[in-house]
C-alpha cells in the first residue's frame, strides 16, 4: 500500500509539472461576436434644398427642383424653373440642390458605409454637342471632419441606375456622435451660344434620382460568453465550443442586425440556436470572405467563410429580426489528436507494468505457504494461488486491451479525463489484491511452520 501511495504521489506531481504548459491559449482574442447595423433611410427625415449658395455663373445660381416619394424611400433632383420643368432663363441650366440626413452613429462602430441607386439623367435644349458638367457627391461631416465621395465624376454621360457604395470612414467614428451626410448636385455648365441656330441657347438640363439608400454601421462589439466542453477519446480530443451571443433589443428595434461570430480556424461549424429554441444545424459555405456589407435574406441559415486566420459565421438580419432580441449560441466543433504529456508518459507506464512485480511478490509468498501446508491448509494454498493467477489473468487482458485499443494514452494525457482516473484507480485494485495475497500466504506460512 506504500507503494500505491508512492505512485499517486508521483502522479499528482508530475501532473502539477504539465499543467502550465496545457494553460497556454495560442488563440488570443478568439473567439469575438459583433454586429452589423443596417439602417434603411427615411426621406422623412432629411432636408431638401434648392440651390448651392455661392453663384457659379454671372447669370446666378438657380434653386434645383426635388420629388420625394416617402413611401418607396427615394428622391429626384432635377433643374428647373419660371418657364416649365427643366428649363430657367435666369440660369436653369445651372441649377442646384442639396438633399440633408442627419444620423446619430451607434457607439462602437468600426466602419461606416452609404449605399444608394442613383442615375444620371441629361437632356440638351439643341442639337448643338455641349459637354457634361454635373456634380453629384456625397458628403460626411462627423466631429468636424468632411469627407467628400463623387459617385459620378463631373463630366460623364447619362446613366441609368447604378448601386454605388461609398465608404465613410472618419475618425473617432467608435465614439459614436452626429454624423451629417449631404447628397450633392451642381450643374456647372454654362449658357452655350451656337450661332446660326434658332435658339441660342445650348445647355443640359440635368436630373437624378436616388433610391433607397442605407447606412451600415459594422464591428460593433457583442457581449459573448463562452462555454467549451472536451470529451477525450483513443482516436483523439473532441473539442465543443459554445458562444452564447446577447443581441439588445435597443439594437433589432432600429436597425436590421447581422450578428458574426468569429473562431479559430480549425473550429467547424455544429449548430446555431435562437432564443426562442430554435436551432439550425447547416450553414452555407461562402466562397469568399465574408465582409462587413452582407446584409443576407437567407432566412436562418447562416453563411461560414474562412478568413486570413480564423472562421467567420455570419447569422444575417432576416433570421434577427424573425426571433427577435435575446441571446443566440453558436455551436462550434473541433477535432484534435491526442496530445499527451511528456511528464506523465513515464507515469503512465510505471502504472501499466507495476502490478507486475507485485504479481511475482504475490506468488512467492503463497508459495512459501504451500510449501509449509498440511492437510486442508494445502488445499487452501491451491485456492490462493488460483486467486493471484485469476488476478494477474484479469490485469494482463485489461492491460492488452487497453494498450490496443488505444485508451492507455489517455493516461498521458493532461488534464486527466475521468476515463484516465479510472484507468489509474482500476490498475491499483490488482496491486492491492496482489499485496493482500502477499500478506496473508506469509502469515499463513507462519502458522503451519513447525515449531
Amino acid at each position: 500500500m506504500r507503494t500505491a501511495a508512492l505512485l499517486l504521489a508521483a502522479l499528482a506531481a508530475l501532473a502539477a509539472l504539465a499543467a502550465p504548459a496545457a494553460a497556454q491559449d495560442p488563440a488570443a482574442g478568439l473567439p469575438r461576436a459583433a454586429a452589423d447595423l443596417f439602417l434603411p433611410v427615411s426621406t422623412q427625415g432629411m432636408v431638401f434644398t434648392g440651390g448651392c449658395g455661392v453663384p457659379n455663373d454671372p447669370t446666378g445660381a438657380s434653386a434645383g427642383q426635388f420629388d420625394v416619394d416617402a413611401n418607396n424611400r427615394t428622391f429626384r433632383f432635377y433643374e428647373g424653373g419660371s418657364f416649365g420643368p427643366g428649363f430657367d432663363f435666369r440660369g436653369g441650366q445651372t441649377s442646384c440642390g442639396t438633399a440633408t440626413l442627419d444620423v446619430e452613429v451607434p457607439p462602437g462602430s468600426q466602419h461606416a458605409h452609404l449605399r444608394f441607386t442613383a442615375d444620371r439623367r441629361a437632356q440638351s435644349t439643341q442639337v448643338v454637342p455641349v459637354g457634361h458638367r454635373f456634380v453629384q457627391e456625397v458628403q460626411a461631416t462627423f466631429r468636424g471632419e468632411t469627407a467628400r465621395v463623387a459617385y459620378f465624376a463631373t463630366d460623364a454621360g447619362p446613366s441609368g441606375p447604378v448601386l454605388h457604395e461609398v465608404q465613410l470612414d472618419l475618425p473617432g467614428l467608435a465614439e459614436g456622435g452626429l454624423l451629417r451626410i449631404v447628397w450633392r448636385f451642381e450643374d456647372i455648365g454654362s449658357l452655350n451660344v451656337a450661332p446660326g441656330s434658332p435658339n441660342p441657347f445650348s445647355a443640359h438640363f440635368y436630373s437624378s434620382t436616388v433610391h433607397q439608400p442605407e447606412l451600415e454601421f459594422s464591428g460593433i462589439p457583442l457581449g459573448l460568453r463562452l462555454r467549451e466542453h472536451m470529451r477525450v477519446e483513443a482516436d483523439g480530443e473532441q473539442h465543443r465550443q459554445e458562444v452564447h451571443v446577447d443581441v439588445p433589443a435597443e439594437l433589432v428595434a432600429r436597425y436590421g442586425v447581422n450578428v458574426r461570430v468569429d473562431t479559430t480556424a480549425d473550429h467547424a461549424f455544429a449548430f446555431v440556436r435562437a432564443p426562442g429554441g430554435h436551432t439550425h444545424n447547416e450553414a452555407v459555405s461562402n466562397p469568399a470572405p465574408i465582409v462587413e456589407s452582407v446584409y443576407s435574406s437567407r432566412g436562418f441559415v447562416p453563411l461560414v467563410a474562412r478568413q486570413e486566420g480564423f472562421t467567420r459565421t455570419l447569422l444575417p438580419g432576416e433570421a434577427v429580426a424573425e426571433h427577435g432580441p435575446g441571446t443566440y449560441v453558436f455551436g462550434f466543433a473541433r477535432h484534435a489528436p491526442l496530445s499527451t504529456s511528456a511528464a506523465l508518459v513515464p507515469v503512465a507506464w510505471l502504472a501499466l507494468l507495476l502490478p507486475v512485480p507485485f504479481a511475482a511478490l504475490a506468488a512467492h509468498g503463497v508459495n512459501q505457504f504451500r510449501r509449509e501446508a498440511f492437510g486442508l491448509y494445502s488445499r487452501a494454498a491451491s485456492a490462493l494461488m488460483l486467486a493471484v493467477a485469476l488476478v494477474l489473468a484479469d490485469y494482463l487482458v485489461f492491460a492488452f486491451v487497453a494498450v490496443r485499443d488505444g485508451s492507455a494514452r489517455l493516461m498521458a494525457h493532461w488534464p486527466l479525463t475521468q476515463d484516465a482516473w479510472l484507468t489509474y484507480l482500476r490498475l491499483l485494485l490488482p496491486i492491492a489484491a496482489f499485496v493482500l495475497f502477499w500478506l496473508v500466504g506469509r502469515r499463513l506460512a507462519r502458522i503451519t511452520r513447525p515449531a
